[in-house]
């Protein structure tokens, strides 16, 4: 659970359950949702991607999946600069050239 007070958050919990309580938590809430992904194990990577033209299906599964900030067709593949969850980070980190 996490609680809001004037000395800042509390985590208290398993890595299974969050319940999120008290009212200030609203002026909070960037700080609560990084500690979320943090305990779920969900982070963002903002990264910079090359990806071959050979795996080229992979851009439209980005767009449904994660959040793809731009996208350029190159005589190397397609770079991309895009914000992926864990999952996907680790699947294409053979093909990130820059972690943002």
């Amino acid at each position: 659970m996490y609680e809001s007070s004037r000395k800042g958050l509390a985590m208290h919990g398993t890595r299974h359950a969050v319940v999120v309580t008290h009212t200030r938590l609203r002026e909070s809430g960037t700080v609560v949702e990084e500690a979320v992904e943090q305990l779920l194990g969900r982070g963002k990577h903002h990264v910079k991607l090359l990806l071959p033209y050979a795996v080229g299906g992979m851009v439209a599964a980005l767009h449904d999946t994660a959040q793809v900030l731009s996208s350029s067709y190159t005589e190397n593949g397609i770079e991309l600069d895009a914000i992926v969850d864990e999952t996907l980070f680790g699947r294409l980190r053979q093909y990130v050239t820059e972690e943002v």
